[in-house]
């Protein structure tokens, strides 16, 4: 996963984007459903039904966690 963030201050453009790579790990639960991390980002997990609603799950997580730092 590639996350590219910008920032609206008026900085050069070296500056302005920071590439950041991620490793999204999901796996299947016994239970039922799936659960998914990010191990490089403290705090970016869930769970849910479907591999798809994890994947949106975790991507709004990170976008979360990497706006309010």
């Amino acid at each position: 996963m590639l996350l590219i963030c910008q920032t609206n201050q008026s900085y050069d453009r070296q500056q302005l984007m920071t590439e950041l790579i991620l490793t999204p790990i999901f796996e299947e639960v016994e239970e039922g459903g799936f659960v998914g991390y990010v191990a490089e980002l403290p705090g970016a997990n869930t769970q849910g039904e479907t591999l798809e609603e994890v994947r949106e799950n975790l991507s709004e997580a990170i976008e979360l966690i990497l706006t309010s730092a």
